[in-house]
C-alpha cells in the first residue's frame, strides 16, 4: 500500500490488507470483509 508517494505496507496479502492498513492507507476509519475471493472495505461513522 502506498500514502502520499511513500510505501506504507508490503507483505503477503493475508498480512497487509488490514483494516487498520486501510484507514492509514486512506485517512479514515474503514472495517474490511471477505467473501471467498472477494474483499470489500467499509467506512466507519465517525464520532
Amino acid at each position: 500500500m502506498i500514502r502520499q508517494g511513500k510505501v506504507l505496507a508490503a507483505g503477503p496479502l493475508a498480512e497487509t490488507l488490514t483494516p487498520r492498513n486501510l484507514s492509514l492507507c486512506f485517512g479514515l476509519p474503514l472495517t474490511l470483509e471477505q467473501h471467498g475471493e472477494r474483499w470489500s472495505a467499509r467506512g466507519l461513522p465517525l464520532h
